[in-house]
């Protein structure tokens, strides 16, 4: 809601800065004891999802701003599924039955979602 409420005031830039500047000084203070230092193609994995998260913080800045927030909120939920087959695909990761069943949920609704309402 206050992504939408900031829309008309602000240009999208702004709010999607304003993400990544309490994230980093959070993540910084929270978990420089996990650090890890990245080697060989993990810098590419982490250039890749800091470009991915920079496009979905852009594309959901702009669906908030021009869509009903309810809408456009319960979108951002297909993300948990992308995320699992992406697991799949490149990590070789197992899915579970109850994790192929929610994840079939969430996108069940999401297409209900696109349904006119008449």
């Amino acid at each position: 809601m206050l992504v939408r409420n900031l829309a008309p005031l602000e240009d999208s830039s702004v709010i999607i800065f304003y993400f990544p500047l309490i994230c980093l000084p959070s993540a910084l203070v929270l978990g420089w004891r996990d650090f890890i230092m990245p080697i060989g193609c993990e810098w590419l994995i982490l250039l890749g999802v800091g470009v991915f998260t920079q496009v979905g913080q852009w594309g959901l800045t702009k669906g908030l701003a021009l869509y009903k927030a309810g809408t456009v909120v319960a979108f951002s939920y297909v993300q948990v599924p992308l995320a699992a087959m992406l697991g799949l695909l490149f990590f070789n990761e197992s899915l579970s039955v109850t994790s192929i069943l929610g994840g079939s949920l969430i996108i069940l609704g999401a297409w209900i979602n696109t349904k006119d309402k008449t």
